[in-house]
């Protein structure tokens, strides 16, 4: 299963990206999670999470999160070769 491209097809990235600033931390931890599987080992998807200022929102999770499985999570993705 092609994961990026099952989100890719209907146009989930950017609600994605969005959920990252839901105010449950458990629906941003998740997210953050998504975002990790979708960028791990594939180029096209982090260009696609660059492009989207996907890591922006990541780096505001991991600095400034109160909830810590959210801000760890970010890291996560962060470390996912976004950088």
């Amino acid at each position: 299963m092609n994961v990026w491209a099952d989100l890719h097809s209907v146009g989930g990235l950017v609600p994605l990206l969005g959920y990252l600033k839901n105010s449950n931390a458990n629906i941003r931890a998740k997210s953050a999670d998504v975002v990790s599987t979708i960028v791990e080992n594939n180029p096209r998807s982090q260009e696609s999470v660059m492009e989207a200022n996907g890591l922006e929102s990541l780096l505001l999770r991991f600095t400034s999160d109160t909830d810590m499985h959210s801000r760890t999570q970010a890291l996560g993705a962060i470390s996912c070769k976004l950088l």
